[in-house]
């Protein structure tokens, strides 16, 4: 490389070759670490006078998928050194990473993200990122600037856990003034104001801003929701998550009696209603995982916070329901006698009756068939459920299936991705399901099973 670089000063090599060849080089993850940094310092000695803005682009380019702790490090000291203001966003992307040497406050990226933005937090650095991401050229298939948002919206929310920096961010009348973007401040400032959270993921986010939009049923939810949410003491709303303002707003309207129970009363009706089902445990265990999650109620009273319980007294409320029983038999019939992938959809309100639940099945399409043990939400599906209050598939390839009752490993990543309350129905014999609901933080509680009914 170097002789290479030395004959390309002297004029017997082509300068875009050389330099084409040793970002390849310093870009490979296969290669030798020590290599690529060679590569990117002979690329960075280049005093051509384009070559800056070429260098940084590299930077740009490597940051987000960058494996190496070393190269980011070199990588920052080269853009602190040269005020390459263009890398911020690839240094957000690239903290969002997790790493298993670096706790969050000690990452090499946050450090290198305070040097370029002296005057503001890191964290204000990242919602900058969000709010303005970098425009490139569109790639089809992929939104870079949607992408980049999505990670700097995942990165506040890890190193943000209670919402207190976003919240007073978004408190700052300065923040988003005069932008573009002031629709999805205004979005996040409803939110936090209205239902008490803000969006976690970035799918949550897009979530939150298609509920944000002016159409007639989204403005009569969300004033529903924020009214339930209203009457809320400080400690219950804590805890709030966008997946709560559903179940509350059904709870004010249908089952108001159980906004004065505490949560021990909740828990108490709750394991009454269990105790009259079956329940059934997962006993399948994935290849490579760790065990399948505890499923029963005593495990998690405590961490459940009682927005949870809320929520689930009306996802019992929705299977209790005969209609409801019925279309998810139905439902189940249809995903048994399909080999080619598990079957889901939505317990959203009627439209007639919005006090009350309907099950919706949206089918996989069939570019998104990927078996019969994995579901994949259709995207009409996502767009389809702002009001739903759960997601739910089906484990139903034989109907005698009780080793695989409750969610797998991938389930409570959905679960996590999405910011949403899932339920998965086991098929315990042709007329019975077993019923288990899960959260994003984990959390698995089996309800028991239900039964056909004509």
């Amino acid at each position: 490389m170097r002789e290479a670089w030395k004959r390309m000063q002297e004029g017997e090599l082509e300068r875009r070759n050389t330099r084409d060849a040793l970002v390849s080089i310093a870009m490979a993850h296969a290669n030798d670490e020590q290599l690529r940094v060679e590569a990117l310092r002979l690329l960075f000695s280049d005093e051509d006078p384009s070559a800056d803005e070429a260098n940084e682009r590299v930077a740009v380019d490597m940051l987000p998928h960058e494996p190496s702790a070393e190269i980011v490090r070199f990588l920052g000291g080269t853009a602190v050194d040269r005020n390459w203001q263009e890398t911020v966003p690839s240094f957000v992307r690239s903290y969002t990473r997790p790493s298993e040497v670096y706790s969050d406050l000690d990452r090499p990226e946050r450090q290198i993200l305070q040097l370029l933005r002296p005057k503001q937090s890191v964290e204000q650095t990242i919602f900058d990122v969000f709010l303005h991401p970098p425009q490139r050229p569109e790639v089809p298939g992929i939104n870079w600037a949607e992408r980049t948002r999505a990670d700097a919206w995942g990165l506040l929310t890890r190193l943000d856990n209670d919402g207190s920096i976003r919240a007073s961010i978004l408190g700052s009348p300065s923040t988003g003034a005069g932008s573009r973007d002031d629709a999805v401040v205004n979005a996040l400032r409803a939110c936090w104001n209205d239902l008490g959270c803000v969006p976690v993921t970035g799918e949550e986010l897009a979530w939150l801003l298609s509920l944000a939009q002016p159409d007639s049923d989204h403005v009569r939810w969300w004033t529903q929701a924020a009214s339930a949410i209203a009457g809320i003491n400080d400690d219950r709303r804590l805890a709030l998550k966008l997946y709560h303002a559903e179940p509350l707003r059904y709870t004010a309207r249908a089952r108001v009696d159980r906004f004065n129970q505490s949560k021990t009363s909740l828990l108490s009706e709750l394991r009454g209603r269990i105790n009259q089902r079956s329940t059934y445990r997962r006993s399948e265990r994935e290849q490579g995982k760790q065990p399948p999650a505890d499923d029963r109620l005593s495990t998690w009273q405590d961490k459940l916070a009682w927005a949870d319980v809320i929520a689930l007294m009306a996802i019992d409320d929705a299977i209790s329901d005969d209609d409801v029983r019925k279309a998810l038999f139905s439902h189940a019939e249809l995903d048994h006698s399909d080999e080619t992938t598990e079957y889901g959809g939505i317990l959203r309100p009627s439209e007639n009756a919005p006090d009350t639940y309907v099950s919706v099945l949206y089918p996989p399409r069939p570019a998104h068939r990927r078996g019969d043990d994995v579901f994949v939400a259709s995207s009409d599906m996502i767009e389809q459920s702002d009001h739903a209050l759960a997601h739910f598939h089906f484990h139903v390839q034989r109907w005698s299936n009780r080793g695989y009752a409750g969610p797998s490993w991938g389930d409570l990543e959905y679960a996590l991705r999405h910011g949403r309350i899932c339920v998965v129905f086991t098929g315990i014999s042709r007329d019975e399901l077993d019923v288990d609901v899960y959260f994003p933080s984990s959390e698995v509680v089996d309800l028991g099973s239900i039964r056909r009914r004509d």
